[in-house]
């Protein structure tokens, strides 16, 4: 037996199916994926998010630095604040100076939803390790400070990644 998962219907629009197996196939309302009825399916539903284009929230924060302290605050976030935010989960996809101007920085996140971004970071920027740690080296460096929060999808998320290494 097998069911079948359509992209774009909640999980209540699983249909069971009696076909064979034939990988992701378009159909009226996307890709339609036929797999054992068996499979767990939160599994299923990870490897799927992986797979297709699932959308993240991506925060984009640029930061024009105090004039000459580009190179210690690049070091901060590569020795300190970035392993921080990864230690709490919150995915760093790409970080660092600016090419045009060692004093401009910036910093990308992703996030699963606008909820999710929220709460970790209310969780993050209140927490003890932040507080005591990084966050006086970090806040006394930055003269001004952009934040902007757009949806692009895994792929979009993964390229910025692999452009940063």
């Amino acid at each position: 037996m097998l069911a079948r998962i359509t992209d774009g219907h909640p999980i209540n629009r699983i249909e069971n199916s009696f076909h064979g197996f034939t990988g992701p196939r378009t159909g009226e309302h996307g890709p339609t994926y036929l797999v054992p009825a068996s499979v767990k399916w939160q599994s299923l539903l990870q490897n799927l998010a992986k797979e297709s284009s699932v959308n993240k929230i991506v925060e984009v924060l640029l930061y024009t630095l105090k004039s000459g302290t580009g190179p210690e605050f690049h070091k901060i976030m590569t020795e300190v604040s970035v392993p921080l935010h990864r230690n709490n989960n919150i995915d760093v996809v790409s970080f660092g100076n600016s090419l045009h101007d060692p004093d401009g920085y910036y910093l990308v996140r992703a996030y699963d939803s606008l909820d999710h971004l929220n709460s970790s970071q209310q969780v993050f920027y209140k927490s003890d390790a932040w507080r005591n740690g990084p966050r006086t080296d970090i806040v006394e460096r930055i003269s001004t400070s952009l934040k902007s929060v757009l949806e692009l999808n895994h792929e979009a998320v993964e390229a910025l990644r692999r452009s940063a290494s």
